[in-house]
């Protein structure tokens, strides 16, 4: 005779589990939606957590009654950083504009003029019948760097627009940063009576070992940026001077290739490709010569400079790195790919605490 066995579940374990799963999605959905508010916290904190030693200096520094202040501390640092940037943004960014916007209306005639001019091209061309993919990348790069000069002078509205969300972006991320930086600390001794003493040391070890992830990875990502930026322009106004190129082009490519040289693993590479793609079709010796600066600056770069200012501290698998740049780049652009790879060192640490934690409290099995 078959028994036959009948699960029965309760009308309240059936509301609990879909209310569970209602509450996962909505809280999901709430985090979607408000993506662009958490991107604004996140680099608050990184920007709290990277002045923060700054704003230790100073407290210890600071002569007479001030020192101790805190609120004047973070003032000052705030003060000289923001005058820094200011400095930097103002002699920088009008000179990118403008020669930008020269090479962008240069580009169509370099292209058309070079074709013609490297040797033996426009023969083998015709011969081969391939004349009409010529006029086609000519005619490519053309309308490309057309629509982008119609762009930067026309739709004025939405161009007000962008500006002003990325100004009110800037300024709330820069006052909550100094919030951070000022009543952090307080909010913290706060937080941290709630915890014994063994709690409190073990979640400052852990905050402390990701705040060391997190200064470290993005402090060396600007340097790297910043050196291959230098060093770039100077090469290309060489370049330019030697192959008698427009100068034009060294500063513009220059901060691209700086910028670009910020994204982990990759970055190198696609600088490399922007620029060597755009000296190909203005002048391939300059190509060459490029190629070869290259290669000898990532033997420097990958051999002295990255050892000396960042130690691989976050030991991150290259896939888990590619991981996290792809949900960066396709959550948040750009500034996501910067953001992830030191998010998912911090995921990494939380999961070594935990995994550590839980080993720990394993009762160990005697074999008698």
């Amino acid at each position: 005779m078959v028994h036959e066995h009948k699960i029965v579940i309760e009308t309240r374990t059936f509301i609990r589990f879909w209310a569970v799963i209602a509450a996962i999605a909505g809280l999901v959905g709430f985090l979607y939606l408000t993506r662009d508010a958490w991107y604004i916290i996140i680099i608050s904190m990184f920007l709290a957590i990277a002045l923060n030693p700054i704003v230790g200096f100073l407290i210890k520094k600071m002569p007479g009654r001030s020192r101790g202040n805190r609120t004047l501390a973070a003032a000052l640092a705030y003060t000289v950083v923001i005058a820094i940037l200011g400095v930097a943004i103002a002699l920088i960014v009008p000179i990118v504009w403008r020669e930008g916007s020269n090479l962008l209306r240069q580009l169509p005639g370099m292209v058309e003029s070079a074709t013609g001019s490297w040797g033996g091209l426009d023969g083998f061309l015709e011969n081969q019948g391939l004349t009409s993919w010529r006029d086609q990348l000519i005619g490519a790069v053309s309308s490309f760097t057309s629509n982008i000069t119609q762009n930067l002078g026309g739709h004025l509205w939405t161009s007000l627009r962008s500006f002003a969300d990325g100004l009110i972006a800037a300024v709330i991320t820069l006052v909550m940063t100094f919030l951070m930086l000022t009543e952090g600390p307080r909010l913290w001794s706060t937080f941290w009576r709630r915890f014994n003493s063994v709690r409190h040391s073990k979640i400052q070890r852990i905050l402390e070992r990701m705040r060391h992830t997190v200064v470290q990875f993005m402090t060396g990502q600007i340097i790297i940026g910043l050196v291959d930026m230098v060093l770039v322009t100077i090469s290309l106004l060489v370049f330019c001077l030697i192959f008698r190129l427009p100068l034009s082009l060294a500063l513009p490519l220059g901060v691209a290739s700086g910028i670009f040289n910020m994204i982990p693993i990759g970055g190198a590479v696609l600088s490399f490709a922007v620029v060597g793609f755009i000296l190909l079709l203005v002048s391939p010796p300059a190509a060459a010569a490029f190629l070869v600066y290259y290669i000898i600056y990532q033997q420097l770069e990958n051999n002295i400079l990255i050892p000396k200012i960042q130690s691989r501290s976050s030991n991150l698998p290259i896939l888990v790195v590619f991981v996290a740049i792809a949900i960066g780049l396709y959550s948040g652009g750009i500034l996501g790919m910067l953001l992830a790879v030191p998010i998912a060192g911090c995921l990494k640490i939380l999961l070594e605490e935990f995994l550590l934690t839980r080993s720990q409290k394993t009762p160990e099995v005697k074999v008698a």
